[in-house]
């Protein structure tokens, strides 16, 4: 299984080419594009969707502050590891989207799980049954119900193309 993690945050506004500066707060958004791949912005929080966007494509969001440069590198695995968690956990509360077909977005779930469960993030919790694995969020206590799905070489291929634009 490959180790994905998110790419890092860009330094500059997808919208609008300006380069972030330290403590601003930036509204990453994973989307569903018209050409069917997913695509990633990070754009001010205050900024409004893009036109070319509907509400409807949004797969997840989340939002963080720039931090300064010198805590740069720490920072950048960090915010990876956060952008991971962060997606696992928009997974679970726009569970109603259905941009992403049920199938590979409880493939999507299964795979963030175990990446977030060997960054000892999630504590798994109890015996897996045969369709569901059951994980515990390590800062919010939260439980997370996971479904286990048997997927091929072939579902993690297909989640791969769509996660291409955002995932290193």
């Amino acid at each position: 299984m490959n180790n994905w993690s998110l790419k890092p945050h860009s330094r500059k506004n997808t919208s609008t080419g300006k380069a972030f500066l330290p403590g601003e707060r930036i509204l990453s958004i994973i989307y569903m594009g018209n050409d069917g791949i997913m695509h990633r912005i990070d754009i001010h929080d205050q900024e409004v969707l893009p036109t070319d966007i509907s509400e409807d494509q949004v797969i997840a969001r989340w939002t963080r502050v720039l931090k300064e440069k010198e805590a740069e590198d720490k920072a950048e695995k960090q915010n990876m590891l956060q952008s991971t968690e962060e997606l696992f956990l928009s997974l679970y509360q726009d569970a109603d989207t259905a941009v992403l077909p049920e199938n590979e977005r409880d493939i999507l779930k299964q795979l963030l799980g175990l990446m977030l469960e060997r960054k000892r993030i999630l504590k798994r919790v109890g015996e897996a049954t045969e369709d569901f694995l059951t994980y515990v969020h390590v800062p919010t206590k939260k439980e997370y119900v996971v479904p286990l799905k048997d997927f091929s070489v072939e579902d993690i291929e297909k989640i791969k193309e769509q996660l291409d634009h955002v995932l290193r």
